[in-house]
């Protein structure tokens, strides 16, 4: 190869690479997200649908491989993540939630482009009932005092059916938008048992 067609197979890939870089920067500052912001949360409720069906799968599975079991809140958390990271890439697990110089609060998951907290809650037995109710009034008060949280997510995992009046448990837990105000901001409040 001669010094001219060197110098510009050089100039060539020089070219080359900086055209790259800007088409890369372009892609990276112009990405859209994956979930059309108006759908995410119609999209988490549907996913949501299909959590029974998870545990179900997990309890008879066809290997002998690994077991996984629900039977914790830590459980209900782990398999909810697992269930919707793929369909929702930006979802954040245990996101912390500056409150004040001493104190925070950690969403159990969190769809940062919608603002929804979605948080786990395990029934095992009717004795829990009132306290998982103090629970979810101290999360709506914790996370709706946040501008990173526009709408909050109860699910519930009560595989013993505790909740004895579940419509009703439902309806005192959920507010919908337009409803609940903190801050001159509307806060959706939605509550979902499962198995219903």
């Amino acid at each position: 190869m001669n010094m001219k067609s060197k110098n510009n197979f050089e100039e060539n890939v020089l070219a080359w690479i900086q055209k790259k870089k800007q088409i890369e920067g372009k892609l990276s500052t112009s990405k859209k997200p994956a979930v059309p912001l108006g759908d995410e949360f119609e999209r988490v409720r549907e996913h949501l649908d299909y959590f029974v069906d998870s545990v179900a799968y997990l309890n008879a599975r066809r290997t002998k491989g690994g077991i996984f079991v629900v039977r914790s809140e830590a459980d209900v958390q782990d398999l909810l993540f697992v269930m919707l990271k793929s369909s929702f890439p930006s979802l954040i697990f245990e996101d912390p939630d500056s409150k004040g110089a001493a104190s925070y609060a950690i969403k159990d998951l969190y769809f940062p482009m919608s603002k929804i907290v979605l948080e786990a809650k395990y029934v095992s037995h009717s004795k829990e009932v009132k306290s998982i109710e103090k629970q979810l009034h101290d999360d709506i008060m914790k996370y709706s005092g946040s501008k990173r949280c526009n709408t909050i997510i109860f699910f519930v995992y009560d595989p013993n059916f505790s909740i004895s009046d579940r419509r009703l448990f439902v309806d005192r837990m959920s507010q919908e938008k337009g409803k609940f105000m903190r801050d001159g901001r509307q806060i959706t409040i939605t509550t979902i048992i499962k198995p219903m």
